[in-house]
């Protein structure tokens, strides 16, 4: 069994998060888009125990980067990194946005 490691939601991440919650409000109002985002902010914290369940991304910049994606509910993906002790979060993408978007997050 994996050990457990620290979650690190980057500020890129975070901001990204907020912008998904400003348009689920939109759409889907208040009371479900702030379920929506508690499920996707325990999904991307549970990465502490499963971060190396998923594979690495398929984009190839960030495979050779070393960076993982984790779908959530077939919509978006959370990208991050791993090491021995922590879970990065690099961002939250939709599932179906342009390559060159998902490339634009390496830091």
């Amino acid at each position: 069994m994996e050990a457990k490691k620290w979650v690190n939601w980057s500020l890129n991440a975070m901001l990204m998060v907020g912008e998904l919650y400003d348009y689920l409000v939109e759409v889907m109002g208040e009371p479900k888009s702030d379920e929506y985002i508690e499920e996707l902010m325990d999904f991307g914290n549970s990465l502490e125990i499963k971060s190396d369940f998923h594979s690495f991304c398929r984009n190839h910049k960030l495979q050779t980067a070393g960076y993982r994606c984790a779908l959530f509910r077939k919509k978006y993906i959370i990208i991050y990194k791993t090491d021995e002790k922590r879970v990065n979060i690099l961002g939250v993408l939709h599932a179906k946005r342009s390559p060159q978007a998902f490339e634009d997050l390496i830091e």
